[in-house]
């Protein structure tokens, strides 16, 4: 068994407990009790019956509690004998019910030492309020005592409710202020109102043994009645066939889940069989009911602690996994729920294969609400029954039916139509001349609402949407014609233009390269073609078909992002390669962190050796421009050069403005 708080929390309240029970049951005057033998033993007998007979109870959406008549006949005696006699009483219920559930040790050490902490906590208040000794035994119980008892029957219900929410808290990873809170609350209504009930309890035994048969009346009957409406509520909440709580638990715990998304980000998984239909016709209803009863057990058991599932009907269960912020946290989960069902169930004398596929939605990354939710983690279940069976977390670009994205991919499309869609362009220069070599191009978008957007707002709605290869080719077109008006006017810079793998996988792309270089008049030589190393997931024959003929049609290729990676430098060795780009995140640092200068000498010697040239990018200080010219680097891109400009302005600036940042370099190269 793992460690844990929850373990060290049971330990801790055993270790005080258990000694507490013991020195309680010892300091008690069992030859003088203070209350009729028979009195004793009749409530001590009723409280054994009510620990044995409790009625199982739901609260909302959570199952498996139970309330019970044993802790107001406990706490009543505590009125009328030494709290040693409860103890015991009370403990011994405890144990004979543990010899009929099979309850684990460690549950039952716990439970004696939550009810012994409460009851002897009852005891203080009671006998602070009325002047008595703690560990002997009473005076009278007399109506004048009846407020103090209610008072003591309080803080019974607080500390004995709260020693229990504290444990529920650690084992399912939930807010431990939060959750007793609402334990009390959910409680009050029940237990209560029984715990009040114990001051009236004790004053009737006090009065007479032959009070206890006439409580039993009452007793009884709120027993019975409790019963009955928590049966009827269990039926409301849970599902016949399998025992699980049903789509109105689920509703009701992710309802309460999405209000405390601030502290528990929660995974919204649906989970539904394959190939169940074929079962059901094949072998009939009653094989296929067995086989999801079996299927129940198997999920329910592969949780973790804490972790809540429903059946929401025919095939389909949903998994509430708390604490669950990330795709691969989830994943994980989902890996459990499908391991649960890779061996066979025995069913009708033949051995049934079962497996499922998993949709996932995160909360609260898409989505705080628990309708939106269950919407995207259906989204992501067709997704994932589309893959021949697998977990697949939500991915808005694949989500056809969101209004926001259909509005997007509508707003896209026409903005590429209109033009709206164009490049801006950053300056590179020589990192030892500061003369301007070249350019790269970057992806904007003039949204009628939103602004300006960069690529990472539209790329990928443009690629899950089938208008990567429009967009594409609507940048090319424009960065050739601006590249060959430059050129025009006698600014022999490079273009780069950064490819995503998708479209390198397109058998076309070259061709329309061809043909677009052709339309502009530019020479391929003048085209630089960026891509990751991500090139290479997927097809990556293809990838490689593709680069090798643009480096046969003229143009050149850079591995953008360089060392971000986790196979970059195998990637060397198999790319037709012609540059390298150092990514900003190693280059912002220059001067400060010497790790970074590290990995910034071993990239550009490394890269030399393979004959590359290498670009840093994200330059933005004057040391780190010499650093790098230092260093071997071959150019330099980055906000210290210019921010990203338009057309228009960056032909403004080749024409005159880079005058003055090559008057502002000169003290840098000489320097050097």
């Amino acid at each position: 068994m793992r460690w844990s708080r929850l373990h060290t929390y049971l330990g801790v309240v055993s270790v005080v407990g258990v000694p507490l029970m013991f020195f309680a049951v010892l300091r008690a005057p069992w030859a003088n009790l203070g209350e009729p033998v028979p009195t004793i033993v009749g409530a001590s007998l009723l409280l054994i019956l009510g620990e044995l007979r409790p009625i199982p109870i739901s609260r909302g959406a959570d199952a498996g509690d139970e309330l019970s008549i044993s802790s107001t006949i406990a706490v009543a005696m505590l009125f009328l004998a030494a709290p040693g006699v409860a103890i015991a009483a009370q403990s011994i219920a405890l144990i004979i019910d543990e010899a009929r559930s099979r309850r684990r040790w460690e549950r039952l050490l716990f439970n004696i030492s939550q009810y012994t902490v409460a009851l002897m906590a009852t005891r203080v208040v009671f006998a602070d309020l009325t002047g008595q000794h703690v560990w002997g035994r009473p005076g009278d119980f007399t109506p004048e005592h009846l407020g103090a008892a209610l008072v003591a029957a309080v803080a019974f219900f607080v500390l004995n409710n709260g020693l229990t929410g504290i444990a529920v808290s650690l084992a399912t990873r939930m807010p431990v202020r939060r959750l007793v809170q609402a334990d009390l609350r959910s409680h009050f209504v029940t237990d209560g109102v029984l715990l009040a009930l114990s001051p009236v309890v004790a004053q009737a035994m006090a009065w007479s043994v032959v009070a206890l048969p006439l409580l039993m009346v009452p007793l009884v009957a709120v027993h019975r009645s409790a019963r009955l409406a928590s049966q009827r509520e269990h039926e409301a909440l849970h599902d016949a066939l399998t025992g699980l709580p049903n789509r109105t638990s689920l509703m009701l715990r992710l309802s309460r889940a999405c209000t405390e998304l601030d502290t528990v980000p929660v995974a919204v998984m649906l989970v539904d069989l394959d190939h169940f239909k074929e079962i059901n016709d094949t072998l009939g209803h009653y094989v296929g009911d067995r086989l999801l009863v079996d299927v129940a057990s198997r999920l329910r058991g592969s949780l973790r602690d804490g972790d809540f599932i429903a059946r929401l009907g025919g095939d389909e269960f949903a998994i509430l996994a708390y604490h669950t912020d990330n795709d691969n946290s989830a994943l994980d989960v989902a890996a459990r729920l499908r391991a649960a069902l890779e061996s066979t169930f025995e069913l009708s004398g033949a051995d049934l294969a079962a497996q499922c596929s998993v949709g996932i939605a995160l909360a609260p990354l898409h989505g705080t609400d628990e309708d939106i939710l269950l919407k995207r983690a259906d989204v992501a279940l067709y997704d994932a029954k589309s893959n021949r069976g697998s977990a697949m977390v939500y991915d808005g670009s694949r989500d056809e039916h969101s209004l926001e994205r259909l509005g997007l991919i509508a707003d896209l499309r026409r903005a590429i139509d209109d033009g709206e869609v164009f490049p801006l362009f950053q300056p590179q220069c020589d990192a030892a001349t500061g003369e301007i070599v070249g350019v790269e191009a970057l992806a904007r978008w003039r949204h009628p609402t939103a602004g300006v957007l960069g690529p990472d707002e539209f790329i990928e709605v443009a690629e899950g949407a089938g208008m990567l290869d429009v967009l594409t080719d609507s940048l090319l077109d424009q960065c050739l014609a601006h590249l060959a008006s430059w050129h025009r006017a006698g600014h022999a810079v490079r273009l780069s233009l950064n490819i995503s793998p998708r479209t390198m996988r397109d058998s076309r792309f070259v061709d329309r390269v061809r043909e677009s270089l052709l339309a502009a008049g530019v020479e391929p030589h003048w085209l630089t073609i960026e891509v990751t190393e991500h090139v290479m997931v997927g097809d990556a024959a293809r990838s490689l078909a593709a680069l090798d003929r643009l480096r046969r049609l003229g143009c050149r290729i850079a591995i953008d992002d360089f060392g971000t990676g986790y196979s970059s430098m195998a990637y060397l060795k198999r790319l037709p390669v012609d540059e390298l780009k150092i990514d900003r995140s190693f280059v912002e640092k220059l001067g400060e962190e010497p790790k970074d200068e590290i990995i910034v000498r071993a990239v550009v010697d490394l890269a030399h050796r393979f004959g590359l040239e290498v670009t840093a990018e994200g330059v933005e200080t004057e040391p780190a421009w010499a650093l790098l010219t230092a260093i071997g680097c071959d150019v330099i891109q980055g906000y210290l050069l210019a921010r990203p400009l338009t057309p228009e302005a960056l032909g403004a600036w080749l024409d005159g403005g880079h005058r003055q940042h090559r008057a502002a370099a000169r003290p840098i190269l000489t320097a050097l």
